[in-house]
C-alpha cells in the first residue's frame, strides 16, 4: 500500500470526524466541504479497489492488518450521502442556502446502499457481526433493498428492541472507549501504532468496524424512516397537481368583477363588487388543500346579494315617528292623555254665588265667637 494513500485516507478521516463543527448543514460552506471530502473517499475508494486488497476466500487473519481500515470506507460513505443535499459537486453556492429536499431522497438511497455493502463485506468474515446482527441481515428477502417494515418494525416486541437497544449501547460505550487511540492516529500523530505489535493494531481496528456496524445498522433505520417521510410527501405533491391538473379553469380562478358581471360577489366586508376593477382578484376563500382562509355565507339569491351591496349597508325604519307612536297605543305599550271637558273646567276655576255666601259667613263666625253678642246675661 503506498503511503500517499495512507496519508490521503488518514487525512480524510480527519476532517469527517469534524464536518459538524462547520454549521448549519443546508448552508453552501458545509456542502462545500462535504462535496471535497466525497469526492476525496472516491479516489481512496477507487485506489484501493485497483490494488485488490480483499479476497473473498480471505479469512480476516491473513489479511494485512493496516488494510482493515479500509473495510470501513462504504461506512464512512453511507454517512456522507445521508447528508449530502446536492446532485454534483458543480451546485455548491459558497454563499446561499441549498434546497435541503431536492435530491435528499437520491442520496438517502445512495447512502442505504453504502451501509448495506459495508455490512454484506464485514458478514463475510467471522466475528465481527454479532449474532443478531447476522441475523437481521439474512432476514432481508432483497439484501441490497430491504423494507421499511424489515428494518424499522422488524423487532417481535417492544421489549426486544429495548433489550438490543440497551446491549448495543453497553457495546457501543465499551469500543469507544478502547478506540481512543485512533483519535491521536487520524490527528497526525503516525507514530502512535509503533509500540504495537501487529496483533494489537489488527483488534484496535476490528473493534472499529464493530463499533461502526452498531453505527450503520442505527443509520439504516434513520435512512428507512425519512425516505418513508418523503415518499408520502411525494404522494401528496403528486395527488395536488393532479387534482389542479383536472379541475376546469372557473374552479381555480374567480371572476373577475366588470361590467360583464353584475351579480357577483365580494368576500371583504363593505366592499362592493365595483371597487374590483382590472387585474385585482377576489381574495380566495378555499385554499388548495381544502383549508378555510376566512368565514363566509352561502346564499342562494342574487336579489339579497344587490340589496346588501347596493344598500347603505345598516337597517332603516320601516315607518314614520306618528305611525310608531299609533302601533305602540294600539298595543297598550303607552298611557293615553286624557281629555278634559272644557265646561266642566270652568265651574272648578270659577267661584259660584252659593260658595261665595258660605265662605263669607264663615269669616263672619270666625270674627264673632258664639255668645259674644249675649251682652245682658253676663251683667252681675
Amino acid at each position: 500500500m503506498s503511503d500517499s494513500v495512507t496519508s490521503r485516507f488518514r487525512s480524510f478521516v480527519s476532517d469527517f470526524n469534524k464536518i459538524h463543527e462547520l454549521g448549519r448543514k443546508d448552508s453552501g460552506k458545509f456542502q462545500s466541504k462535504l462535496s471535497s471530502l466525497l469526492v476525496n473517499l472516491q479516489q481512496i475508494q477507487s485506489f484501493v479497489q485497483r490494488l485488490d486488497l480483499f479476497s473473498e476466500n480471505e479469512p480476516l487473519d491473513e489479511v494485512n492488518a493496516f488494510y482493515i481500515q479500509y473495510l470501513a470506507l462504504d461506512y464512512y460513505l453511507a454517512n456522507l450521502y445521508s447528508i449530502y443535499l446536492l446532485k454534483s459537486s458543480s451546485e455548491v453556492a459558497t454563499s446561499d442556502l441549498i434546497n435541503p429536499t431536492k435530491y435528499k431522497s437520491s442520496n438517502l438511497k445512495l447512502a442505504k446502499q453504502s451501509a448495506l455493502q459495508f455490512l454484506v463485506s464485514l458478514q463475510g468474515y467471522k466475528n465481527i457481526l454479532t449474532k443478531a446482527q447476522s441475523s437481521k441481515l439474512d432476514s432481508f428477502k432483497e439484501i441490497f433493498n430491504p423494507t421499511y417494515d424489515e428494518l424499522v418494525s422488524s423487532y417481535s416486541s417492544p421489549q426486544d428492541k429495548r433489550a438490543e437497544k440497551i446491549e448495543n449501547y453497553k457495546l457501543e460505550k465499551q469500543l469507544t472507549s478502547k478506540l481512543n487511540i485512533l483519535n491521536e492516529y487520524y490527528n497526525d500523530d503516525d507514530q502512535v501504532f509503533e509500540k504495537f505489535d501487529e496483533e494489537t493494531i489488527r483488534a484496535i481496528y476490528i473493534d472499529q468496524l464493530r463499533l461502526f456496524s452498531i453505527s450503520a445498522f442505527s443509520l439504516l433505520e434513520s435512512i428507512a424512516m425519512e425516505l418513508e417521510v418523503l415518499s408520502k410527501q411525494a404522494e401528496f405533491e403528486k395527488m395536488r397537481e393532479d387534482r389542479e391538473s383536472n379541475s376546469s379553469p372557473t374552479d381555480l380562478k374567480p371572476e373577475k368583477y366588470g361590467p360583464d358581471n353584475d351579480y357577483g360577489y365580494t368576500t371583504k366586508i363593505e366592499q362592493s363588487h365595483r371597487s374590483l376593477q382590472g387585474s385585482q382578484k377576489i381574495p380566495s376563500l378555499i385554499s388548495k388543500q381544502g383549508k378555510i382562509l376566512q368565514p363566509f355565507t352561502i346564499t342562494s339569491g342574487r336579489q339579497d346579494i344587490q340589496k346588501k351591496v347596493f344598500g347603505t349597508g345598516q337597517v332603516l325604519p320601516s315607518m314614520s315617528v306618528e305611525e310608531y307612536l299609533d302601533y305602540e297605543l294600539a298595543n297598550g305599550k303607552m298611557a293615553k292623555e286624557e281629555v278634559k271637558d272644557p265646561s266642566k273646567d270652568e265651574d272648578a276655576t270659577d267661584d259660584s254665588d252659593e260658595e261665595l255666601e258660605k265662605r263669607q259667613w264663615d269669616d263672619w263666625k270666625d270674627d264673632n265667637p258664639k255668645g259674644s253678642g249675649n251682652t245682658g246675661g253676663n251683667i252681675g
